[in-house]
């Protein structure tokens, strides 16, 4: 079973992850420590956010004089691979698909775009979002993966992302199919309604879900499936024979067709939920303990069908349900998950959090992990 933490590569803000730009020998007893804590086997990072984080001879991507990976030409992210295999500890990357730095695609290739990012990257930078029907975009899919294996051959695992899309304003290509005929509104047939009901998720109705109405979902099942296809050629063609997974979110609009379009049973499912972070803090008790029991009840159906699940959770950002993350620890052991991997990395300092962390609210969590994931002896 796969039991990992997360962090960035990628530019962020200061408050979100400070691993991105610093030194490997300052970071290297920092992860000694942790790795003789706990009892871990895998590390993914993100190298592909809404900014880039490997040194990159893409036109797509730009590249963060900051990045420490820019800095070293990729030797850091290298070094960082060779540490955590002299430790028994597999590495993953993972890549948010639909984001590009903003103005070096063509009109034609995008959906529209984030502005305000700064909170994000630290960074003036806005993220063009693509629109997945653009005939060009496998390419570059391809290309990234390309590269990203070529730089970093001995990677062990590659997590594609594909969110972003409900976040562009009303009135861009894949709206205006939701609202087909003209003015008609989205058509949400009686079981994505059920759905919704069955999921408790969002716990407050979206006055427009045009990326739920049936025309929208189509379009995106048929991109998805063009895409994984695609990308599940590259990592072939790069000689790729680790783990290959998507990430989505555990109640999101991904959920009805991701399934259907994996190229294989050998990709990995990796659906996410923070309960009690961010857009969750405010959900009542009863609309948390209906989330988490459709989520265990839909993965162990999942796992009971052959898919091999791994469910992304917790780890350091800011939550007042460590509750919740111990229970989803316990259930991945005992439904036979795949893996567990957890958002964040518990280092004083320079590991992964986010706005509203504190010093304090991470050593929580590492006591908590400490205690779920002692190192040698397991209780779970």
């Amino acid at each position: 079973m796969l039991i990992g933490l997360m962090d960035h590569w990628v530019p962020s803000h200061d408050a979100i992850s400070r691993f991105w730009k610093t030194p490997f020998a300052t970071l290297r007893p920092h992860l000694e420590r942790l790795c003789d804590e706990l009892e871990i086997n895998h590390f993914t990072f993100y190298t592909k956010w809404y900014s880039n984080g490997i040194k990159s001879t893409l036109p797509f991507l730009h590249n963060c004089p900051e990045s420490m990976n820019v800095i070293t030409d990729n030797r850091w992210g290298r070094d960082l691979i060779d540490f955590f295999h002299s430790r028994g500890i597999t590495v993953g990357a993972m890549l948010q698909c639909y984001a590009a730095d903003a103005g070096r695609l063509p009109p034609e290739a995008l959906l529209g775009t984030w502005s305000g990012l700064k909170n994000c990257t630290g960074y003036e930078r806005d993220s063009d979002v693509i629109n997945p029907t653009w005939p060009g975009y496998a390419a570059i899919l391809e290309q990234m993966l390309a590269e990203h294996l070529k730089q970093f051959p001995a990677l062990d695992a590659v997590f594609l992302e594909f969110e972003g899309l409900s976040s562009i304003p009303a009135g861009n290509a894949l709206w205006k199919a939701g609202h087909a005929p003209e003015k008609a509104g989205p058509m949400i047939p009686a079981d994505t309604q059920a759905f919704w009901t069955t999921t408790g998720y969002p716990s407050n109705a979206d006055p427009d879900p045009w990326i739920w109405a049936p025309a929208v979902q189509a379009i995106l099942s048929r991109s998805l499936r063009a895409h994984l296809s695609a990308a599940d050629g590259a990592l072939t063609r790069a000689g790729f024979n680790g783990i290959r997974g998507i990430v989505y979110h555990a109640m999101g609009y991904e959920v009805p067709y991701v399934c259907d379009c994996l190229p294989s049973r050998d990709w990995w499912l990796l659906p996410w939920h923070y309960w009690g972070w961010d857009f969750s803090l405010s959900d009542p008790d009863p609309v948390v303990r209906h989330q988490m029991d459709y989520c265990k009840a839909a993965w162990r159906g999942l796992i009971r069908d052959g898919f091999r699940l791994c469910y992304l959770g917790n780890v350091t950002l800011p939550t007042r349900r460590f509750n919740a993350i111990e229970e989803m620890i316990r259930f991945s052991f005992e439904v036979g998950a795949a893996g567990y991997l957890g958002m964040g990395n518990p280092i004083p300092t320079y590991g992964l959090r986010w706005h509203k962390a504190t010093e304090e609210s991470v050593a929580a969590a590492r006591d908590l992990y400490r205690r779920l994931l002692p190192k040698q002896v397991r209780t779970l």
